[in-house]
């Protein structure tokens, strides 16, 4: 039976996500910032082991793995789903969003790597907003440049007087999963990923009716899920390192 660990699953997304991979038969690891919280997501159902996980926390994820470990259980799929989507261009909100929309997903993957299984799937949760059209020239450059995770995570910095990311709406989310897809396309290149055919995914569900999309976004929460569902077991013409919506293609750019 595959298993798959899901962050921030107690709500929205990740909570629609988990049910259906439950209902896949995948043995789920719902966790959220407390484990009562997780075991809210198991309430209703078989096929859950919930775990506390606090992607802001690299002592909560690094414990998060040591029990996954220690219950002797391997990872499939790991979806970095958990995020924020702050507002105001402020160095306390661009850190918030880099610490967990970047930093997150970064903790989860360096903790759990050894526990994938061969042929292990990664899909991070992105954006639209993401793509690079929605930074600043300074911003864009800077991120591509980067050609190591340390790197996206060391020389991006709050910039406030970056005019274009100042006069634009959710500049420090867009920042932020910039980044995050730059992660994709750098860890998609791992060597030990590549050897033990790890792929890793970046996933934009699209503008979703959940708590953080809002009542006015254009999708349903089942239909957010299913664009990440797509990636959960790849097709051929799925490439890793690659960013996708319902199951296709999108640019970076």
């Amino acid at each position: 039976m595959p298993t798959a660990l899901i962050t921030g699953a107690s709500r929205g997304i990740g909570l629609e996500l988990a049910h259906a991979l439950a209902s896949r038969g995948y043995t789920v690891i719902p966790t959220a910032r407390t484990l009562e919280k997780a075991k809210g997501v198991a309430a209703n159902g078989d096929g859950f082991v919930p775990l506390e996980l606090d992607v802001e926390s690299d002592a909560s994820v690094d414990t998060a793995a040591e029990r996954t470990k220690a219950m002797g259980m391997k990872l499939d799929v790991l979806i970095n789903n958990a995020g924020v989507f702050p507002m105001p261009w402020s160095q306390e909100v661009f850190d918030k969003a880099m610490n967990v929309n970047l930093r997150g997903p970064v903790r989860t993957m360096r903790a759990f790597a050894p526990l994938f299984t061969d042929g292990a799937r990664v899909i991070n949760v992105s954006s639209g907003y993401g793509r690079l059209t929605h930074s600043s020239p300074a911003y864009r450059q800077t991120i591509t440049n980067c050609a190591t995770v340390d790197e996206v995570l060391n020389n991006i910095k709050f910039d406030a007087k970056d005019e274009t990311m100042k006069g634009t709406n959710h500049p420090a989310y867009k920042i932020s999963k910039a980044c995050l897809n730059r992660v994709t396309q750098i860890m998609a290149d791992d060597p030990d990923f590549r050897s033990r055919n790890i792929k890793v995914f970046a996933c934009c569900p699209g503008w979703v009716r959940t708590q953080m999309g809002g009542p006015n976004a254009t999708r349903s929460i089942a239909e957010g899920a299913a664009s990440v569902l797509a990636l959960v077991e790849p097709k051929d013409e799925h490439v890793s390192g690659g960013f996708y919506r319902d199951g296709e293609p999108i640019s970076f750019e």
